[in-house]
């Protein structure tokens, strides 16, 4: 059994952290000592973990509640839509980065945020033996096998959302 002073202490949360989550009876204390302290048991902490866990990949309290408590479908339904809005939260940062380095007429502010640049991708590509239509190749195979992977991969290039529309369009045709 956890008191709720050491389970605080456990997650690094406050006091009135898990108080609330009681009042939304996302963790719920079913177990008072004789002296009415709130008592947990392993269950609970695992529970806990859990919620701090979804609460790191920026899941919203009613969500996991939902994750923690209702239909197993929706852990991945959830999970793959908070994947998704971080992908576009994302390329919402780059074209911000962007509009920055645009305004300050400094385009190396962007390559030194890139994972990898589409220059330098097409340069190793390039010096990999791959010619432009070897090149499409490989991208008519990616956006078949895994369209949402190619197109992530495109993302992280620092291509705009028309290029990668042009480059998932001419993919889609083979």
């Amino acid at each position: 059994m956890f008191k709720i002073s050491e389970l605080c202490k456990k997650y690094n949360l406050s006091r009135s952290t898990l108080l609330y989550y009681d009042s939304i009876g996302l963790l719920k204390c079913r177990i008072r000592s004789d002296a009415d302290y709130r008592l947990y048991t392993d269950e609970d902490s695992s529970r806990l973990e859990r919620i701090c866990n979804f609460r790191r990949a920026g899941i919203s309290l009613e969500e996991i509640k939902q994750l923690l408590d209702f239909e197993e479908s929706s852990y991945n339904t959830i999970l793959s839509q908070r994947f998704n809005q971080i992908n576009q939260e994302i390329q919402d940062l780059r074209n911000q980065q962007s509009c920055i380095a645009s305004m300050l007429k400094n385009n190396e502010l962007l390559r030194t945020s890139e994972l990898i640049s589409k220059g330098t991708w097409n340069n190793l590509m390039h010096s990999s033996g791959f010619d432009e239509k070897s090149s499409r190749k490989w991208h008519v195979q990616f956006e078949q096998i895994s369209p949402s992977e190619h197109s992530i991969f495109l993302e992280t290039l620092g291509l705009t959302k028309k290029e990668i529309a042009e480059i998932r369009q001419w993919s889609k045709m083979g």
